[in-house]
C-alpha cells in the first residue's frame, strides 16, 4: 500500500538534498569559472555565471519561477549546462512534475555523470513515479560515487521501502543515521522500516525523534498517527493526524489514515467524510474507496458500500483487500453466492490473506454452515495466530454450537480488537479470573447492548456467594432496576467510580461462572401494582409488543421489522395490544392501525425499571431480539423472541427453548431473511393464546 509513504517522503528527501550540506555554494563555487567563459568582454548583459548565482539564490530562497526563468537563461548560452538541467529537474519535482524532472535530470547525467546529487534526485524523481527498481538502481550509483553520502543512504532506504524489503530499508537508514545522526528524514524512513516490521514502540520512538529535528514534518506526525493507532492510543493518533493536516491540509494520505483511525473509533460518519475528501483529493485512490465501503457498510448503507468496494476494484482488479470486503457486504444482502465467490477470489490473489478467509467462514456462518465457517477461521489463525477478528468469529461460532469451553476463550479476543470499544479500560484494573473474593471487591462493568447488560448480570449473586463485594456498573437506564440487587453497589456508567481489587467485564463472567436459570430479576412492588391497576382495567389478554430495536446496532436491519409487520397481531380479538417501543414514531403507530382501547406506553417508560413493572403485570411479551425479550426473561414472563435465521449466538442455532429464560419461546426464520412465516406462526399462535378456552 502507498498510503503510509508516498511522494510527499520523496519531496522531502528531495529539497533536504537541495537545501542542505552546502550543496548550492559546491554547484555556484564549481560553475563560475566554467560559465566566465561564455561572458562577453564588454557587454551590458549579465553573464551567464552572474544569472546562475542569482537563479541559484532565488532557489534556495523558494522563488522557483525566477529561478527557472535564470537557468533557462543559462541554458540558452550553453545548452548543454549539467548543473542548470539538473536543477530545473530539482525544480519540476518541486512542482510535483516528476517525468520532467526525470528527463531533465538524465540529460543532466549523460553530460556529467559522475555527480552523485544528479543520481539520487533521479532516484527521487522515480520514486515520485512509483518506479522503485529503477529508483533503487540510481541511489545505489550515487553511493558508489560516493559512499558516505548520507542523503542517499535515507533515499535507498524509501525506495528500498516501497519495495517491501523492509530489513534492508532499515539498514540503510541506519547507515544514513550513522552519517548524519541528526537526519531527520533518515529518522522518519528508519521508523518506517520499524512499523512495517512490527517493532511500534521502536518506530514511535523513531518518529518523535525525527519531530525534534523536523517539526513540521507532516509525514513524521501522520506515521506517528499509524503506529500509535496500532498500539490503540486512539485519541493521541487522532491528535497527530490533526498536527499533519495543519501542515499538509491538501494531504490525500493523511485523510485517509484518519478515516481508518475514525473507523476504529466507530464515528463511521466522519470516516465517511474524510474518504470523500481523500477521493477529492486523490480521484480513483483505491485504498480511499476501500474506507469509503467500510464505512459505508458500517452505516447500514450496504448497497452503497458495494458500489464503492466496486470502484476500488475498477482502478485496482488485484486489490483482495477490497474483494473480501466486497463479500462480506454481499453477505450482508444475502446475496450469499456471489459474496462465497468474492472472497474466494480475494484468496487466490492473497492466499495468506487471513482476514479473507475469516470473511469467508462468515459467509457460511450466515447460511448457519458451521462446520465450513470452522474451517475458514482455523485457517485464518494458521495464518495468523494473532488475528484477534478471526478468534472472536471462531469463539462466537463455538458458541453459537454450544461449546462454550472452547469458545469463551476465543470470545476474549475481543479486547484485542481496535475498534472494541473501551478498549482501553482493561488494563485500568487488575483481571479477575475467577478466582474466590475473600471480602476482596470486584467490579463488573457493561460492554455492548442493554440487552447484554439485562442478560449477564445473572452472575452478580453467584460473585457475592463466593466472596467478593460488587460494585456494578451499567447504563443509566438500568441503574433502578439494577438497585434491586441486594449487597451490591450499584453504579450508572459516567459517574466516579470506587477503587476495587480488580475488575471484570460483564460477558467475561460465563467464561469462569456457570449459567444460572431465571428468574433473577423483580419489579418493584409498588410500581406493579399501579401497572396492574391500569391493565386490569383494559379487556381480554394483555400483550406487550416491540417492532424493532436500536438502529444503532451493525445487525439492527437483520433483526428489526417494520410496524406494520405487526399490524395483524395487533388486530387479534380477545387481547390488548400494549406498545413498549419506547421511542414510537407517529406514523409507526399509524402503521400498527391499533383498535381501541390499545395501551400506547412508552412515553410512560422512563427507565428499565419501570418497563419491568409494565411487563411484570401482561400475560405476554412478543418482541424482535432486543433488550425488552431479555428484560421479560429475566423476569420470569412469558414472551416469544423472533430470532433471525443465522442467529445472535446467544440463543444457538437450534430449538424453541433456551436455557437463558424458561419462560421464553424463540420463533425462528426458516431461512435468511424470511420473515412471513415467522409473523404466520407467531400470529396462529397468538390468536390461540388471545381466544378464552
Amino acid at each position: 500500500m502507498r498510503a503510509d509513504y508516498d511522494g510527499a517522503m520523496n519531496f522531502a528527501m528531495l529539497y533536504h538534498n537541495i537545501f542542505s550540506a552546502g550543496i548550492f555554494d559546491t554547484i555556484a563555487k564549481q560553475n563560475r569559472g566554467r560559465i566566465r567563459a561564455f561572458s562577453q568582454p564588454g557587454s551590458a548583459m549579465p553573464s551567464p555565471a552572474s544569472l546562475f548565482d542569482q537563479g541559484l539564490a532565488h532557489h534556495q530562497s523558494g522563488r522557483l519561477a525566477e529561478a527557472e526563468a535564470l537557468y533557462q537563461a543559462v541554458l540558452a548560452a550553453d545548452p548543454h549546462h549539467a548543473d542548470s538541467l539538473h536543477l530545473l529537474g530539482v525544480i519540476a519535482c518541486q512542482r510535483r512534475a516528476p517525468e520532467t524532472a526525470v528527463e531533465l535530470i538524465s540529460r543532466a547525467i549523460a553530460r556529467k555523470g559522475g555527480v552523485a546529487a544528479y543520481h539520487s534526485n533521479l532516484g527521487s524523481a522515480l520514486l515520485d513515479l512509483e518506479r522503485a527498481e529503477e529508483a533503487e538502481a540510481a541511489f545505489r550509483t550515487a553511493l558508489e560515487l560516493q559512499p558516505e553520502y548520507a542523503e542517499a543512504w535515507c533515499n535507498l532506504a524509501a525506495a528500498l521501502l516501497e519495495l517491501r524489503r523492509f530489513a534492508e530499508a532499515e539498514a540503510a537508514a541506519r547507515r544514513a543515521l550513522a552519517l548524519r545522526p541528526d537526519h531527520a528524514e533518515a529518522h522518519l524512513n528508519l521508523g518506517m522500516a520499524e512499523m512495517r516490521l512490527k517493532r511500534l514502540p521502536e518506530a514511535a520512538a523513531r518518529f518523535r525523534a525525527a519531530l525534534e529535528l523536523a517539526p513540521r514534518l507532516a509525514k513524521a506526525h501522520r506515521n506517528l498517527g499509524v503506529v500509535l493507532k496500532e498500539l490503540n492510543q486512539l485519541d493521541e493518533a487522532l491528535l497527530c493526524y490533526g498536527r499533519a493536516l495543519l501542515l499538509e491540509p491538501d494531504s490525500p494520505d493523511t485523510h485517509l489514515n484518519l478515516g481508518n483511525l475514525l473507523l476504529a473509533q466507530r464515528r463511521y460518519q466522519e470516516a465517511l467524510g474524510a474518504a470523500e475528501e481523500t477521493l477529492r483529493l486523490k480521484p480513483g485512490a483505491p485504498l480511499a474507496y476501500l474506507c469509503l465501503g467500510n464505512a459505508l457498510d458500517a452505516l447500514g448503507r450496504h448497497d452503497e458500500a458495494l458500489a464503492a468496494f466496486e470502484q476500488a476494484l475498477a482502478h485496482n482488479p488485484a486489490f483482495a483487500e477490497a474483494l473480501s470486503n466486497k463479500g462480506n457486504v454481499l453477505k450482508e444482502l444475502a446475496r450469499f453466492d456471489e459474496a462465497e465467490a468474492a472472497c474466494r477470489a480475494a484468496i487466490a490473489l492473497k492466499p495468506h490473506y487471513a482476514q479473507a478467509h475469516s470473511n469467508l467462514g462468515n459467509v457460511f456462518k450466515e447460511q448457519n454452515r458451521l462446520d465450513e465457517a470452522l474451517a475458514c477461521y482455523d485457517r485464518a489463525l494458521e495464518l495468523d495466530p494473532d488475528y484477534a477478528q478471526g478468534h472472536l468469529n471462531r469463539g462466537i461460532t463455538r458458541l453459537l454450537r454450544g461449546e462454550e469451553a472452547l469458545g469463551w476463550p476465543d470470545y476474549a479476543w475481543r479486547w484485542r480488537l481496535s475498534d472494541w470499544p473501551d478498549r482501553a479500560r482493561l488494563d485500568s484494573r487488575p483481571l479477575w479470573r475467577g478466582e474466590e473474593g475473600r471480602g476482596r471487591s470486584i467490579l463488573v462493568f457493561p460492554e455492548q447492548g442493554l440487552g447484554d447488560q439485562i442478560n449477564y448480570c445473572r452472575h452478580v449473586p453467584q460473585l457475592l456467594a463466593r466472596g467478593w463485594r460488587v460494585v456494578l456498573e451499567c447504563a443509566p437506564p438500568l441503574a433502578a432496576l439494577f438497585a434491586g440487587f441486594s449487597g451490591v453497589t450499584v453504579v450508572p456508567s459516567g459517574q466516579p467510580l470506587p477503587d476495587t481489587d480488580c475488575q471484570c467485564p460483564m460477558l467475561s463472567l460465563p467464561r469462569y461462572l456457570p449459567t444460572p436459570q431465571g428468574p433473577y430479576l423483580t419489579a418493584d412492588p409498588a410500581r406493579a401494582a399501579l401497572w396492574r391497576q391500569r391493565l386490569d382495567a383494559l379487556p381480554g389478554r394483555k400483550v406487550g409488543l416491540v417492532w424493532r430495536g436500536n438502529p444503532a446496532m451493525r445487525r439492527d436491519r437483520n433483526r428489526s421489522l417494520s410496524p406494520d409487520a405487526f399490524a395483524p397481531l395487533a388486530a387479534l380479538p380477545g387481547l390488548t395490544p400494549v406498545i413498549l417501543q419506547k421511542d414510537a414514531r407517529p406514523e409507526e403507530l399509524a402503521a400498527l392501525n391499533l383498535p381501541p382501547p390499545a395501551l400506547v406506553a412508552g412515553p410512560a417508560l422512563p427507565d428499565f425499571a419501570e418497563t419491568a413493572a409494565l411487563i411484570a403485570g401482561l400475560d405476554l411479551v412478543v418482541t424482535v431480539d432486543t433488550a425488552v425479550c431479555h428484560l421479560a426473561g429475566a423476569l420470569g414472563r412469558p414472551v416469544w423472541t423472533l430470532i433471525e435465521f443465522a442467529p445472535d449466538w446467544r440463543w444457538r442455532l437450534e430449538g424453541e427453548s433456551t436455557p437463558l429464560y424458561p419462560g421464553m419461546t424463540l420463533l425462528r426464520q426458516p431461512a435468511p431473511r424470511q420473515w412471513g412465516p415467522v409473523l404466520a406462526a407467531a400470529q396462529a399462535r397468538l390468536a390461540r393464546f388471545s381466544t378464552p378456552s
